[in-house]
């Protein structure tokens, strides 16, 4: 749904607007340190992940971990003092995504219209490695958020989305069989999991052709509904 593509160099213009006023130091410097230490820290994230342990694991406390971790790692990339607590940088990490967030316009044009006519025949969910209600903010404004029953993020079944647990749980969670479940998304990993987990998957893959990996291959989320509607998912 979201057009990284749009939504990287806003991203970085507003973190050069939001930190400087606060913590000190130059834009073009808060940019530049996000740009280098935004794939380490996402890299320590998913090492976090993978090594997610069922039965003392928390996702909200990994992901507040998250966020810590890229902003203290800004500041010492721009050479600025920040939080000296742990739970003050996340929390001023969480204001500043919150703050963005707010202000980025990156959803495909053609999303909104697409899941209209699909929520009108089919029951929505987002199955997201985001959380819930980041999920709720992003896509509440641009009102796609009431066309879903459940924004899912991997805090709701506290199971990381990068795990096979997670879409087993979000189908019990919510109440649904899983051969029932159609799946999309645009990453043929994560396909694999709910495939295995007993759905149907649909990759969305601007440049990819069909496979008998997933039970259809799309190169825009637009292109569902007639997919859909031809026959697909209603078996």
């Amino acid at each position: 749904m979201t057009d990284t593509s749009l939504l990287q160099p806003q991203y970085w213009q507003l973190v050069a607007e939001f930190f400087p006023p606060r913590l000190g130091g130059e834009p073009e410097a808060w940019t530049q340190a996000n740009k280098v230490v935004a794939p380490e820290v996402w890299r320590r994230l998913l090492a976090r992940l993978e090594a997610w342990d069922a039965s003392t694991g928390n996702v909200r406390r990994d992901w507040d971990l998250y966020y810590a971790d890229w902003l203290d790692s800004m500041c010492h990339e721009v050479g600025v003092e920040g939080p000296t607590r742990a739970e003050a940088s996340t929390r001023l990490a969480l204001e500043a995504e919150a703050w963005i967030r707010s202000r980025a316009r990156a959803i495909f044009s053609d999303v909104l219209p697409a899941l209209t006519r699909l929520a009108g025949t089919f029951t929505l969910f987002t199955a997201s490695d985001g959380m819930s209600d980041q999920l709720a903010s992003w896509l509440g404004q641009s009102d796609l958020a009431v066309l879903f029953k459940g924004l899912y993020g991997p805090d709701l079944v506290n199971t990381p989305k990068q795990l096979e647990a997670y879409y087993p749980r979000i189908f019990e969670h919510a109440g649904i069989e899983p051969v029932s479940a159609l799946v999309v998304d645009d990453s043929p990993a994560a396909l694999a999991r709910a495939r295995k987990a007993g759905a149907r998957t649909v990759l969305v893959a601007p440049s990819a052709t069909s496979s008998d990996a997933f039970d259809a291959v799309i190169p825009r989320l637009a292109d569902l509904p007639a997919l859909l509607e031809a026959g697909l998912g209603r078996n």
